[in-house]
């Protein structure tokens, strides 16, 4: 059945199903007089579902600005458009305060549309932090809406099916899909009545996360790719539909323990459409998994301190608004109720800012960690270097002759003696001495000495401990030590004296030490 666009209002009702045929008529119309103000409304919502909010934000902004004060189903929608899009930037209380007034304008006009609306982006916000609170918001506007007829309203009939698609997302991040199961049936079929594949993958996301719990993920991907396929094919409003599924398909791969897949994904959803805020905290979460999955700790570490920062803006957030105050009307009775929730939530987030620490210490640990002998890496020996002051010294020390015990005994011993010499070595130095491995079999320590003669005396002692003869379990080791003074060489070369000595050392025969002294011989 071919339909004709004649006017806004037909427009807006199409807004969901029909996206492609709204943007054809846009097209004719918008450097026209008629109703510039509900052409700018229909055209922000195409540009927020393609990804361009800061456009659909501008728009919104001249829409506002021309229908005043005066209540008008316009100015509602215009309202609901705006609140929906300060969600997106981040700015929860803004988004919260425009939806009470769609919601009490909505009333004053007797409009089933912009209440339903309202009270559902107020589940979405609520599902954020309080389930129970979100799946109330999103009854009430399943009651509002009632049964649509068959030949009633597409957008009333799309939004129905969203409502439920949402409240069997609550059941699924809960683990009960025998609950969510015919709630998405319910909205597939709602959508398809209405014609609205922008709001399908709301049902496709819940159907693969079902596959993967089943042990599926074959099959998950099939759906993915058969979504992907149909939304390809329909490129007008689809962008925020797209990234919804390329995330899915993110976490799919990753729980298939194919990491460079997932990462690939995400990489793809970041090139199609700016993030929401809570899009982009999952993001970043399931990045930070890929990473330290990857054996990448640093970067993980990087990616887990901006996730950190992301739940502390929410938190911050949520403790100003809190989400109970979502309707004016029943402040005064929830009170107290408020209060509980509002302790409980930041309850919730602080366990979440702790765990992320933690794991944030974890990452940096690792990345400045030798993993065989416990000892500082060369990362960290380079960060401490730069901190030694005048009077401090360093050592290199190296295991003298160990490519032949390698060669000989194999590395599995080779690995033993590192080890073993790593542990005399911190037990030979003063106090506020450091030990680094350095690399392969050479060792570097840092110490915060009293001069020149205090350098060597530690040095000496340092090679008695590490040098042992011969025994059953490990071959005779010595090691040859260099080192050199700050201020005795020209600041910035210490690193270079102290190798220069070590290299002395070896050449006159090795198992002894030569310490650079203060004229820099």
């Amino acid at each position: 059945m071919t339909v004709t666009l004649t006017d806004a209002h037909q427009a807006w009702e199409l807004r969901f199903t029909s996206p492609a045929l709204v943007h054809a008529w846009l097209t004719s119309v918008r450097d026209s007089e008629l109703a510039p103000a509900s052409v700018k409304i229909i055209q922000s919502f195409l540009a927020w579902r393609q990804g361009r909010i800061a456009e659909a934000l501008d728009l919104i902004g001249q829409a506002e600005a021309l229908l005043g004060e005066e209540p008008s189903l316009w100015r509602g929608r215009m309202l609901s458009m705006s609140a929906v899009l300060v969600y997106i930037t981040g700015d929860i209380s803004r988004s919260v305060e425009t939806l009470q007034e769609q919601l009490a304008l909505g009333r004053l006009l007797k409009d089933t549309e912009l209440q339903a609306l309202a009270l559902n982006d107020m589940g979405v916000i609520a599902g954020w932090t309080e389930a129970a609170g979100a799946h109330t918001l999103y009854s009430r506007a399943l009651e509002l809406i009632g049964e649509p007829e068959m030949d009633g309203s597409p957008a009333m009939t799309a939004m129905k099916g969203l409502i439920a698609a949402n409240i069997a997302g609550l059941y699924q991040q809960k683990g009960h899909y025998d609950l969510a199961a015919p709630l998405i049936d319910l909205a597939e079929s709602l959508f398809q009545r209405a014609h609205s594949l922008i709001l399908w993958p709301w049902c496709v996301n819940i159907q693969v996360a079902h596959a993967m719990h089943e042990g599926h993920p074959e099959q998950a991907r099939l759906i993915l790719d058969q979504a992907m396929d149909l939304l390809g094919r329909s490129p007008e409003g689809m962008g925020e539909s797209l990234s919804l599924l390329q995330y899915t398909a993110a976490r799919l791969e990753m729980e298939a323990g194919q990491p460079q897949e997932s990462l690939a994904w995400l990489n793809r959803m970041r090139e199609g459409e700016p993030l929401r805020e809570e899009a982009q905290m999952r993001v970043l979460d399931l990045e930070a998994s890929i990473q330290a999955q990857l054996g990448r700790h640093e970067e993980a570490y990087m990616t887990t301190r901006a996730l950190l920062e992301a739940i502390w803006k929410r938190c911050h957030q949520e403790r100003s608004v809190l989400v109970s105050r979502l309707e004016l009307s029943e402040l005064t009775e929830q009170a107290q109720r408020q209060v509980e929730e509002a302790q409980q939530v930041m309850g919730e987030l602080q366990e979440q800012l702790k765990e992320v620490q933690s794991v944030g210490k974890h990452y940096r640990t690792l990345s400045v960690t030798d993993a065989l002998t416990g000892l500082g890496n060369r990362r960290q020996f380079d960060e401490d270097l730069r901190m030694l002051k005048e009077g401090n010294g360093l050592l290199m020390i190296d295991i003298d002759h160990f490519k032949r015990v390698n060669d000989a005994l194999g590395h599995l011993l080779g690995d033993r003696v590192i080890r073993q010499v790593a542990a005399r070595i911190e037990a030979g130095l003063p106090e506020g001495g450091r030990t680094y491995r350095y690399g392969g079999e050479e060792f570097a320590v840092l110490l915060r000495g009293d001069g020149w003669g205090d350098l060597f005396s530690v040095a000496e002692q340092v090679r008695h401990a590490v040098s042992w003869s011969a025994g059953e379990d490990l071959p005779a080791v010595t090691v040859s030590v260099g080192g050199a003074l700050i201020g005795s060489v020209v600041p910035g070369s210490v690193l270079e004296e102290a190798d220069r000595a070590l290299y002395e050392a070896k050449r006159a025969g090795r198992n002894r030490t030569c310490v650079a002294d203060p004229s820099g011989q």
